[in-house]
């Protein structure tokens, strides 16, 4: 992606979009189902929509790595995102239709789900071949949907008591959004098709060049089996830079993925200097961060004297690179793992109580829709700020979930709280404050998750956050349903308690 280009990041932006929104137009119409099929609806429609997300997010973990060797990074992502954003635009076209009774209304929920999952799941695993920007925008987008919904229900002037007319309008043009993510995405995977699809073959032949570079390499860089100390050791590279001026860059033996989840390719000019190929995605940078996986590792060879053991580096660079385990990926990312769970967890478990929050009067009955806008606003801003100040060490990291879980149970604090300690206002910010944090933390744990991962893991470090992800918000969802009866009961109590302490000037003396 050119610099100042901003096709790549709204596509993602839109494919985000396009497996949440429709889950987002469901859950507005939750105050509706509740009165229609009662209260338990609630729990039936999270579980349905989650639960199925989890093992269809589990499969792409183990897959998707060996299924884009044999297809290809474009064909298997594009066969994917078609999947699973064309299931959904259908689900969504036809859910008016089947959503006046509950098993049917459970069922295409349940499908939902699962189209979803497998899109959610492999846009996270193609933004680790690009520029961060672009996590920002695949982020932003998950939330972004949200203020789309509630602009197309305030177009069709839908209130708590819809029409069969207006849902289906509604989820028609849901349908429309969801077809628009998906063109959105095959036009971004046809833009880039070339570089992804030819970076197995292509990247191996320009490790091969015809006069030995410039290189200095601490063996320890190739020789260290541990992430942390790859991540550590660095390559001092000499050569021109993309736009011809002469630059030391630093290339790091990390966990981090390249742009094509392979090493970037290096070509060479008549000088004989290093030049990085522009197959790499993304412009050029002052520090570039090189991944180098066992072909990186054996082009840096020829300098030393060859082992009469060796085997032949034609063979060694034909052969495809080691695909890290899960386990392994997990062990290097699991700080970032972590923090979005309690982030995520710790946000789905406040969300549903916004209807609990006792009002001082200065809002009234709109303070729940006073908290949700807050919510909204903070949490895009919050997406927004990773792109010039990221969290990038792990126990920062985990420090920040750690905070923000600290400060959830003072949400439920206030909602016991008497009459004196109300305030619409601080109710307000402790949510802008609290849902801003959520979505720096989140983003934050995305962009840093494929730096930490497993060399070749980047693709997979996405597969599992976004398997975090869902697997934090169905646990949270339960969690949030168990505390329902308890929260019901505080608000009754207090309303109880005020309601004794304005009879009692009145109690004859």
């Amino acid at each position: 992606m050119a610099d100042g280009d901003f096709r790549t990041p709204v596509c993602f932006f839109l494919v985000s979009v396009a497996y949440t929104i429709g889950w987002t137009a469901i859950s507005s119409m939750l105050a509706f189902y509740k009165q229609m099929y009662g209260p338990q609806i609630l729990l039936q429609l999270n579980t349905v929509y989650f639960l199925p997300s989890i093992p269809v997010l589990l499969l792409q973990t183990q897959c998707d790595a060996r299924i884009n060797r044999s297809l290809g990074i474009a064909t298997a992502t594009a066969g994917r995102l078609f999947v699973g954003l064309g299931g959904s635009a259908i689900i969504c076209a036809l859910y008016p239709f089947y959503a006046e009774s509950v098993p049917y209304l459970l069922w295409v929920t349940a499908f939902l789900g699962v189209f979803s999952g497998i899109a959610f799941g492999s846009s996270y695993q193609l933004v680790a071949y690009f520029e961060p920007v672009n996590t920002v925008a695949l982020t932003t987008g998950y939330v972004g949907s949200g203020p789309i919904v509630l602009l197309l229900e305030l177009f069709l002037q839908i209130g708590p008591q819809p029409s069969s007319g207006q849902i289906v309008v509604l989820f028609e043009l849901v349908a429309a959004f969801t077809i628009a993510g998906l063109l959105a995405a095959l036009g971004l995977l046809y833009s880039h098709w070339q570089a992804l699809e030819g970076s197995d073959c292509a990247s191996r032949q320009q490790l091969l060049p015809q006069k030995q570079p410039e290189v200095t390499v601490r063996p320890a860089a190739i020789v260290s089996s541990s992430p942390r100390r790859r991540h550590a050791d660095r390559t001092s590279i000499e050569g021109k830079d993309t736009y011809g001026g002469e630059r030391s860059r630093q290339a790091t033996y990390t966990a981090a993925p390249s742009r094509l989840g392979l090493p970037v390719p290096f070509s060479q000019t008549d000088a004989g200097s290093t030049e990085l190929s522009p197959q790499a995605l993304g412009p050029s940078r002052p520090h570039l961060t090189i991944v180098t996986e066992r072909a990186a590792s054996v082009a840096s060879l020829p300098a030393w004297p060859a082992s009469p053991h060796g085997a032949d580096l034609d063979k060694l660079l034909a052969e495809p690179p080691t695909e890290p385990s899960a386990s392994r990926i997990m062990t290097g990312i699991w700080p970032a793992a972590f923090s979005l769970f309690l982030s995520v967890g710790t946000s789905i478990l406040v969300f549903p109580f916004f209807t609990f929050v006792p009002t001082s009067g200065y809002l009234g009955s709109m303070l729940p829709q006073a908290l949700f806008a807050a919510r909204t606003v903070a949490d895009i801003v919050g997406r927004l700020i990773p792109r010039t100040d990221c969290i990038s060490t792990r126990w920062g990291m985990v420090g920040a979930g750690l905070v923000k879980t600290a400060i959830t149970p003072l949400f439920f604090v206030y909602l016991a709280a008497g009459v004196a300690w109300r305030s619409d206002v601080l109710a307000i910010a402790y949510i802008f404050a609290f849902w801003l944090m959520s979505g720096y933390i989140n983003t934050c744990a995305y962009l840093v998750a494929p730096e930490w991962a497993s060399l070749g893991g980047s693709a997979k470090a996405g597969a599992l956050m976004a398997l975090t992800f869902q697997s934090a918000c169905l646990i949270a969802l339960f969690l949030a349903f168990a505390l329902e009866d308890i929260a019901k009961s505080m608000v009754e109590d207090q309303q109880a308690r005020n309601l004794l302490q304005q009879l009692a000037p009145m109690a004859p003396l």
